[in-house]
């Protein structure tokens, strides 16, 4: 038998111990699966090991804090005032004054006279008048001057009272509107009042028509009137209620 006998130095010993250990420790730090087989050759599931990195903790100081700043002085911005806008006030409304009403005739109509029962007679009074404008060639109206004397009363005959009113005591007033020609004489007689009942409206119409008046004057001549004639039918003697 042959016997190979090696010399190894002390160096070479030196240098394979740290190649052995180099490539155990790289072995170590890898993530290497070790599949370890029984001695009848049934696998083994393999152990894996992982190793985490060395984490090194760096402590960073703070940076310094620096100082508030100091507040800025805010000066307010002077505004000017807009100058104020001009009022129009409305302009005023003109008014006209009322019309003031016209004073009423201070010569109130006299009563007429009340007649015995004995005797009924209707009764007549003249209330107002007017002149009537004579006409000018052309249609045109003159206008009437002061001043005017109305028409007058000359002959009258009383309305007669009918046998039927005094029997059934009807009474009542009726407005006549008399037209006076410059002669005097009754042109026209209009009803402006009934007394409600015609009887007695007629009655005093027929009357009126057969008067006779002075005429009315102006400027000393003889004119064209009007006058309000109203005519009491009553039954009661005066001062019996």
């Amino acid at each position: 038998m042959i016997r190979f006998t090696f010399d190894i130095s002390g160096s070479l010993l030196l240098w394979l111990l740290f190649s052995l250990l180099l490539h155990g420790s790289l072995l170590f730090l890898t993530d290497t699966a070790v599949e370890i087989r029984s001695e009848q050759g049934e696998s083994v599931s393999p152990v894996v090991v992982r190793l985490s990195p060395f984490m090194r903790t760096v402590v960073t100081e703070p940076a310094p804090l620096l100082p508030p700043a100091s507040p800025r002085k805010v000066t307010p911005r002077k505004t000017e005032p807009s100058p104020p806008k001009a009022v129009l006030s409305p302009a005023p409304i003109p008014t006209t004054p009322a019309p003031q009403p016209k004073p009423a005739d201070s010569k109130a109509p006299p009563e007429p006279l009340s007649l015995p029962q004995t005797l009924p007679v209707a009764q007549t009074t003249v209330v107002s008048n007017k002149p009537v404008r004579a006409e000018k060639k052309g249609g045109e109206a003159s206008a009437p001057s002061s001043p005017f004397i109305p028409p007058r009363y000359d002959k009258t005959h009383r309305p007669h009272y009918p046998e039927v009113a005094r029997k059934r005591g009807w009474e009542g007033t009726v407005t006549l509107k008399v037209t006076v020609s410059s002669r005097g004489e009754v042109e026209n007689v209009e009803i402006r009042h009934s007394s409600t009942f015609p009887l007695l409206d007629s009655s005093a119409k027929q009357a009126v028509e057969k008067w006779r008046f002075y005429p009315a004057r102006q400027n000393g001549s003889t004119v064209a009137g009007e006058v309000i004639v109203p005519v009491r039918f009553s039954l009661r003697q005066r001062g019996n209620k």
